[in-house]
């Protein structure tokens, strides 16, 4: 068994993805759909489109860095599958000595991971 596979046995399958930051009430929220926009980033409490996988609260934080706080976590969930999927293909790519030095499977793994980079970079 993979360590991934041992490492998530028993447990429960998180959200699914993208993830979202709605506010409300001057409280933000992580949520599965896209907020409204009236005024900005609304979530509509109640709304049973929406779930919410976390209401972000950090103490003695002002508002626009909680906000921005709130917006780094759901960047990075979002990019981390991509990440972790290029990072496979290279191990694969360069773990496998008896393909090595496969240059084909070397390139994608590394045009893979290039691309991966280029999307967490732009989401954060």
């Amino acid at each position: 068994m993979s360590a991934e596979k041992q490492a998530t046995a028993g447990k429960a399958e998180h959200t699914k993805l993208p993830w979202y930051v709605g506010t409300q009430n001057d409280s933000y929220y992580i949520i599965n759909t896209k907020p409204r926009p009236v005024p900005t980033d609304y979530l509509t409490a109640g709304d049973p489109n929406t779930v919410v996988i976390a209401k972000v609260c950090f103490r003695d934080v002002e508002p626009d860095i909680e906000q921005a706080n709130a917006e780094l976590i759901v960047r990075a969930v979002n990019c981390h599958q991509e990440l972790v999927d290029a990072l496979k293909m290279y191990v694969a790519a360069v773990g496998n000595t008896a393909a090595f030095p496969d240059r084909q499977l070397l390139k994608a793994a590394y045009e893979k991971s290039e691309q991966a980079l280029a999307h967490a970079e732009a989401r954060l």
